[in-house]
């Protein structure tokens, strides 16, 4: 009779099943579980699948592991069977009340179907050569972890190489390369400061003013006073005005005369005139009278002064200049992460928003303050970026026969050009060796007694001292025959 086989799917349900059975075109129906997965595992699921069989005319068995699904079928008298080329046909017709397995024949072997948790589960091929393997590895390491073993300390002769390396910070680098190229930051900053400076220039300035007497003499029949404070001067000089010190009166009559004192009306070198120099009254009373001075103006003093020179801005803003500089340093160290640094030649002023002095140049004044505002920029890099750089432009300058000695780079930041503040002049350097081979040792001394393999590789050319052996257990009287438990090490590699 004809038998259509139906696959289940991992994520069969209960309508995708019935669905599946609907479209069968056989007799007989063979409903086939996924081994891994766990579906229909209902005992109603099973009823309602079995109604849809029957309605259909055709019969339902199964093949499947689980034992869930297994203990329904054999509840509902649903035929199970181990695979799908193996279906014997008295399964079939003791469906009404089937037993889980077909029954005995005499003189065979029963041929049982049994729930899948009976089923001796075989290891699969795959995991039987892992496990074997990991066995293996595992009593080699026990073997090798209990073998003798030895560490020989070798000390190659170093000499120091040393070289000036120029340095580019670049905003745009994303990693320190062999050209010299390291990844920088610019930081922009806007700082004000302010200064007062002693001034360094001298002036004259007026000091006393001249003095002297002058005599007026009557124009008139009248008399005339004069009162104080009357202005004389020479003719056609406005700029040398005295002034009487006290009221005058001239009796009438012309030709009276009479004496007054006088002083200049600004101090200085310039009243001291000589005789007959003041001639003029200003105002209308030289219409009435006359003035004549014989005897010479005296008594007038200029006294020395500090004075703005140029020299005083400059030194102003070079001192005030130094001293934001110094300030933005500060800021910026004070910003930095951990690992960063600035480059100090890099620190440049940009832009001069505001400088504005209180005194101009010739003033006169014992100080000068200025006002100033600047725009500054620095380059920010890291350390460990300067460091990669000048490690492989150490080792682009290496010979091959050469090896550097691990962390003993060193470097020094030395003045570079002021024009190109993004370059950093770096001296640095490092300790190299010529390498001993470490398969050469071991292949030299395995299998030997200490005190032989230290004259052998006493005799190995570029050490520095000789070498040092240390065996475990220390009793064990040569060194191991696997090379593979022989040791090699520099001085500064850890034990």
């Amino acid at each position: 009779m004809k038998v259509q086989i139906l696959q289940l799917d991992a994520h069969e349900d209960l309508a995708s099943a019935r669905d599946k059975l609907a479209w069968a075109q056989a007799q007989r129906v063979v409903l086939v579980w996924p081994d891994r997965a766990r579906v229909l595992r209902k005992k109603l699921d099973l009823v309602l699948i079995r109604r849809q069989a029957a309605r259909q005319g055709c019969e339902l068995g199964l093949v499947t592991r689980d034992p869930v699904v297994l203990e329904h079928a054999a509840e509902l008298g649903i035929p199970v069977f181990r695979s799908t080329t193996r279906m014997p046909e008295e399964f079939w017709k003791t469906a009404a009340a089937p037993p889980i397995s077909p029954p005995p024949r005499p003189g065979a072997r029963e041929a049982v179907v049994r729930p899948l948790r009976d089923q001796p589960h075989p290891i699969p091929a795959w995991l039987r050569t892992t496990m074997i393997g990991l066995l293996v590895l595992v009593l080699a390491g026990a073997v090798l972890a209990l073998a003798p073993s030895s560490t020989i300390t070798i000390s190659p002769a170093q000499r120091e190489q040393q070289a000036d390396i120029l340095l580019t910070l670049d905003p745009r680098a994303e990693t320190a390369d062999a050209d010299g190229h390291i990844p920088a930051r610019l930081e922009t900053l806007r700082l004000t400061g302010e200064i007062r400076v002693t001034t360094t220039g001298k002036t004259q300035v007026p000091g006393h003013p001249a003095s002297g007497e002058v005599i007026f003499s009557n124009l008139t029949d009248e008399s005339i006073l004069v009162p104080a404070g009357t202005g004389v001067l020479p003719a056609g000089r406005p700029d040398l005005r005295f002034a009487t010190v006290a009221d005058l009166e001239l009796p009438p009559g012309k030709a009276a005369s009479a004496r007054v004192g006088v002083v200049a009306a600004r101090p200085g070198l310039a009243g001291n005139l000589p005789p007959d120099s003041l001639d003029a009254i200003d105002g209308p009373l030289g219409l009435r009278a006359t003035v004549a001075q014989p005897d010479r103006l005296t008594g007038g003093t200029e006294i020395e002064r500090g004075a703005v020179a140029p020299a005083d801005h400059a030194t102003a803003l070079r001192l005030l200049t130094e001293q934001i500089l110094a300030d933005a340093s500060s800021k910026i160290d004070d910003g930095l992460e951990p690992g960063e640094a600035l480059a100090p030649a890099s620190l440049r002023v940009v832009r001069t928003p505001r400088r504005s002095y209180d005194r101009e140049i010739g003033a006169t004044a014992d100080s000068v303050h200025l006002d100033l505002t600047l725009e500054l920029t620095a380059f920010v890099y890291r350390t460990e970026d300067l460091q990669v750089a000048a490690g492989l432009a150490l080792s682009g300058r290496l010979p091959s026969s050469a090896t550097a000695v691990p962390g003993s780079l060193a470097w020094t930041i030395r003045e570079a050009d002021p024009s190109r503040p993004e370059v950093l002049l770096v001296n640095a350097n490092q300790q190299v060796y010529a390498p001993i081979p470490a398969s050469t040792v071991r292949r030299l001394v395995r299998g030997m007694p200490p005190s032989e393999a230290s004259a052998r590789l006493a005799a190995l050319p570029g050490q520095a001292q000789p070498a040092e052996i240390e065996s475990a257990p220390t009793w064990w009287p040569f060194l191991p025959w696997l090379e593979v438990r022989i040791r090699v090490r520099m001085p500064w590699e850890p034990l």
